[in-house]
């Protein structure tokens, strides 16, 4: 008896696995060969380069921002915006570059990189509760900072005054480094100008704003990825935020100067606003990335990545986790056909690509509807079993551009709603008629209906389209000091 439940059971065992290793096999020979690059698909990747000389190009001076003491940004720069290029082809996301700026490498250490006095001027847009009062209470250290760091607040004027935005190629990560320490100067100068508004010196204040709302403008304008626009919008987000905190002060001086407040408070352009070119930057990354993914499957690139990662988040790095990511990877190479994966996404591209042209009010009427058209592409079925890990793996990436796209529109808003709560202190209106004054549906804040108005708390305030946050930390609100005078 038993003996034949034993032979019944090898039988089971013995026709399962035949079946599962046929399956599979069928599976690795209907996916065997890639498929030849469309006509729409390879009109996606045609793009025109433009020459841009090195010491008028803002990419090649921030890749040399931080370049030891002493050496010439641009030449420091044009080496490394050479060796991206050079790399692009490789590791199009610069996984490796990640996570040698994430360790702080060893090629690092004689890069400048920002020292801040003891104790340390720390005072973070969106952190504090009062970033004005955080800028007082911390004045001395503030001082103390610039100090000690002449050299990346020279680098910095001199970024401010740079006409175009080029990257060799599209790039993600690139710049880790160099964008942290781009960041912690103009925090710092922001806070500075911020002081001189308001201790008598707006023609210095306002000077820096003006030139720094230009230079993220014109990073805006310029061919970079996704992930450089976001910095270049949070940047600008940034001093939009500063230009509001002044204008929540009753004691900061508007009257006479409202030409230079609404010079900086200009709305973004159709250049700054559309993420065409970024959008088409990161169509071309999608390209290269996918043969280099089904080639990068060697024990000892999986290993680097694996473990550069965990060594950068503090956790250990078996060789169980290395031996899994290797034989995952490998499994998922036999069904992943990297021109077919560009092929099937082509369409979702182009229509991505027309969606980021159109007014943000637009763009938001039709998103829902365009999303909802694409997301049949994304369910599984008979058709997933050719290419799966192609279709798998780029199923989310209508959602996470969207996720951009609605960043960049989100901070469009809250620059109208600070428009908004300029004319309002210009205009001196009292509490009780703001409501009415938001009806009217001026042009500087159209469609003025965005916004809300507490007047318990005499704050102006919207709902954020991207999860409740905005870039660069800014709360999605501004204060609307009562006007001094009333109005007659």
């Amino acid at each position: 008896m038993l003996l034949r439940i034993g032979r019944f059971l090898w039988k089971v065992v013995k026709w399962t696995f035949l079946v599962v290793f046929t399956l599979f096999v069928l599976l690795v020979l209907i996916n065997w060969r890639d498929e030849p690059l469309s006509d729409e698909a390879r009109a996606l990747l045609e793009t025109k380069s433009v020459e841009i000389p090195d010491r008028e190009n803002i990419f090649v001076a921030m890749a040399g921002f931080n370049a030891p003491e002493g050496c010439d940004i641009f030449e420091y720069g044009r080496n490394k915006s050479k060796e991206i290029e050079k790399e692009f082809e490789k590791d199009p996301f610069n996984l490796k570059g990640v996570i040698k700026g994430l360790e702080n490498s060893d090629d690092q250490k004689e890069n400048l990189s920002w020292q801040d006095a003891a104790p340390p001027f720390d005072c973070q847009v969106g952190k504090e509760t009062d970033f004005r009062e955080c800028v007082y209470a911390k004045k001395e250290s503030l001082e103390k900072a610039l100090a000690a760091n002449e050299t990346l607040i020279r680098r910095y004027r001199l970024l401010q005054e740079l006409p175009h935005y080029a990257p060799p190629v599209p790039f993600v990560g690139t710049m880790n480094v160099e964008y942290s320490q781009i960041i912690q100067t103009q925090r710092h100068l922001m806070a500075q100008a911020m002081l001189d508004i308001e201790n008598g010196k707006a023609k210095e204040g306002l000077a820096f704003f003006k030139k720094d709302t230009a230079f993220w403008r014109r990073n805006l304008e310029g061919k970079s990825s996704l992930l450089d626009s976001m910095i270049a919008t949070a940047s600008l987000a940034r001093d939009v935020y500063g230009l509001s905190l002044l204008l929540s002060s009753s004691s900061t001086v508007v009257e006479g100067q409202a030409s230079e407040w609404w010079g900086l408070l200009t709305p973004l352009s159709h250049e700054q606003s559309s993420l065409r070119p970024a959008m088409v930057g990161e169509i071309r990354i999608t390209y290269h990335l996918s043969p280099v993914w089904k080639e990068s499957v060697s024990y000892q690139n999986v290993k680097d990545l694996i473990c550069g990662l965990k060594k950068w988040s503090k956790e250990p790095c078996s060789v169980w986790d290395v031996w899994g990511g290797w034989l995952e990877r490998n499994v998922e190479v036999l069904f992943f056909l990297p021109q077919a994966t560009f092929n099937y996404l082509a369409p979702v591209y182009k229509t991505w690509l027309k969606l980021t042209d159109l007014p943000w009010k637009d763009y938001i009427e039709q998103r829902d509807g365009t999303l909802a058209a694409l997301a049949d592409l994304y369910n599984p079925g008979i058709d997933f079993i050719y290419n799966p890990v192609g279709k798998r793996q780029y199923r989310l990436v209508v959602y996470v551009w969207d996720d951009y796209v609605v960043r960049i529109h989100d901070f469009d808003t809250y620059l109208r709603m600070v428009r908004l709560q300029l004319e309002l202190r210009l205009a001196k209106t009292p509490s009780a008629e703001i409501p009415a004054f938001i009806a009217q549906d001026k042009d500087f804040c159209s469609p003025c209906s965005d916004f809300s108005w507490n007047a318990e708390t005499r704050m102006l305030s919207f709902q954020p389209l991207n999860s409740g946050r905005l870039s660069g930390r800014v709360p999605p609100s501004v204060y609307v000091p009562e006007p001094a005078t009333k109005k007659p």
